[in-house]
C-alpha cells in the first residue's frame, strides 16, 4: 500500500469511528461533562475540526473562513466555564465531514514534492512525517469520543 493510500485509509477509518461515536448523541449531551476533569464530546470534535483546518492549510487547500472561530477548540485554550464560542454539534459534524473529504482529495492530488516539504514549525522531518503524527493525534481523540459515548450511557460504537 502506498503512503498516500495508507494515510487516506487511516483518515477514512477515523471518520467512520467519529460518525459511529456520535450516533444518537444530542448537542446537549455533547456539552455535558460525562467524566469530571475530561473535555466533553463537543470540545473533542471541535478540536478535531480545528486540527483539520490546519491540515488543509498545510496541504495548500483554501481554509474555511470560519477557522478563526475555532480558537475555543485549540489545545490548551479551553479554560472551562465560558462556552460562548462553542459550536453546535451538527455544525461541527458537518464541518468535520466536509474537511475529511477535502483532505482526502488533497492527499489524492498531492504531488510527491508536497509531502517532502518542510513540516510546521516545531516538527522535524518532512510534511509526510507530520501527517503521520497528526493522524495518530486524530485517532487518539477519536478514542476519547468513544469513551465519552460510553460515559454518557450509550452502547459502544463498535463490536
Amino acid at each position: 500500500m502506498s503512503e498516500i493510500r495508507a494515510l487516506r485509509a487511516q483518515l477514512a477509518l477515523i471518520t467512520e469511528v467519529v460518525e459511529a461515536s456520535l450516533a444518537d448523541i444530542t448537542h446537549e449531551e455533547s456539552v455535558r461533562s460525562a467524566i469530571p476533569g475530561v473535555n466533553d464530546m463537543n470540545w473533542v470534535l471541535g478540536h478535531l475540526v480545528q486540527v483539520n483546518a490546519g491540515i488543509l492549510e498545510l496541504l495548500g487547500r483554501p481554509g474555511d473562513p470560519r477557522s478563526a472561530d475555532l480558537a475555543y477548540y485549540a489545545a490548551g485554550e479551553r479554560t472551562g466555564g465560558d462556552d460562548t464560542d462553542e459550536w453546535g454539534l451538527s455544525d461541527l459534524r458537518e464541518t468535520f465531514l466536509q474537511q475529511t473529504a477535502l483532505i482526502d482529495k488533497a492527499l489524492t492530488d498531492a504531488p510527491p514534492e508536497l509531502l517532502a516539504a518542510a513540516p510546521p514549525p516545531g516538527f522535524e522531518g518532512e510534511l509526510r512525517d507530520f501527517l503521520h503524527f497528526i493522524t495518530f493525534h486524530q485517532g487518539y481523540h477519536v478514542g476519547q469520543l468513544g469513551m465519552l459515548r460510553r460515559a454518557l450511557g450509550y452502547d459502544r460504537a463498535f463490536g
